[in-house]
């Protein structure tokens, strides 16, 4: 497996914060005009140079309650293929977040330092967050919602 290169995270960090700002628009990736959660990381991968527009090869055809369903996971593959996994006690900038709201892992955040995050949700569109009290990463018991970390290193060797 390829190594990280924690300045690989300041670009993915750097670009999500370009993003802030844009309405939440399923499936979508147009700054100013709609993304989507399960988007932004691909969007920020891509505008970091680290990768080409369009390589995660992402179906835009999925509906927005997707993840209340049993059916395939739509946003793993891509970080199974091009991240790998950390630790929370790794935590570093640029690190993937992601969340499980409803029966499956379903939402991902951009960590950008100082307990930070941007991440996209409904109604509120892109902005930025303290990782320890937006209600959106927690359940009604006040649970963290938190089940992966990723890291992007290119993919697999």
């Amino acid at each position: 497996m390829k190594k990280t290169n924690k300045n690989n995270g300041k670009k993915i960090a750097a670009a999500a914060k370009t993003w802030l700002g844009t309405p939440h628009i399923n499936a979508h990736k147009v700054r100013g005009v709609g993304i989507d959660c399960a988007r932004l990381p691909e969007a920020c991968i891509e505008e970091s140079g680290l990768m080409p527009i369009g390589f995660a090869g992402v179906d835009d055809s999925y509906t927005s309650d997707w993840y209340l369903t049993s059916g395939p996971n739509i946003m793993l593959p891509l970080f199974e293929q091009w991240c790998v996994e950390v630790s929370i006690d790794d935590l570093a900038e640029g690190d993937f977040l992601l969340y499980q709201i409803g029966r499956q892992i379903s939402h991902c955040a951009v960590y950008i330092g100082n307990n930070k995050i941007i991440h996209s949700i409904p109604d509120m569109g892109v902005y930025e967050a303290d990782m320890d009290s937006d209600y959106h990463l927690f359940d009604k018991k006040g649970r963290s919602r938190l089940r992966k970390i990723y890291r992007f290193n290119g993919g697999k060797d």
